[in-house]
């Protein structure tokens, strides 16, 4: 009875956990070059980059309980160049459509490995055995559905700051 109550928590705490909410995410990258404390950029250089993930959903509509994740977008940041003593950015907004599910994004693996017992009488003497066959697992991967771009976005920005050069 004490190992029901242990399987029982087990289950429960596991069924628990499969139901995460969908989360956002973004990871932020600069691939600027830092001299002496500050940023370096040519024209046309990316300044920012900012990716967008939420949480890959189950068959239940929850989170994944291992944590992966499907793309939602990008969002980046180009240097222009100079007009007028100002700097002049172009941010880049990319949104991704993504049709990835637990479902349809985990491989199948057949273990092709197997056991067989036998058992007979030939003339009043009984026989009986067993054979095992063992070899390497067959990994089919999965047929994900590709991410579709939904729309890009352009926005000219010019920030308030202005360069003085001397």
């Amino acid at each position: 009875m004490k190992y029901l109550w242990f399987h029982l928590f087990i289950a429960t705490t596991l069924a628990l956990t499969a139901c995460g909410e969908i989360q956002d995410h973004s990871k932020i990258r600069t691939t600027s070059k830092s001299i002496n404390g500050e940023y370096i950029a040519g024209v046309g250089d990316t300044v920012l980059t900012i990716e967008n993930t939420e949480s890959l959903p189950n068959a239940f509509g929850a989170a994944d309980i291992l944590g992966r994740t499907r793309p939602t977008g990008t969002t980046t940041v180009y240097f222009n160049g100079y007009s007028n003593g100002k700097a002049q950015f172009v941010r880049r907004d990319v949104l991704i459509h993504s049709s990835k599910t637990t479902v349809n994004s985990t491989p199948l693996i057949v273990n092709p490995s197997s056991q067989s017992t036998f058992s007979g009488n030939i003339g009043g003497i009984p026989y009986y055995g067993s054979s095992s066959t063992s070899t390497y697992p067959i990994i089919v991967p999965p047929n994900t559905p590709q991410d579709q771009v939904a729309g890009i976005r352009d926005i000219n920005i010019a920030p308030k700051l202005v360069i003085k050069f001397s």
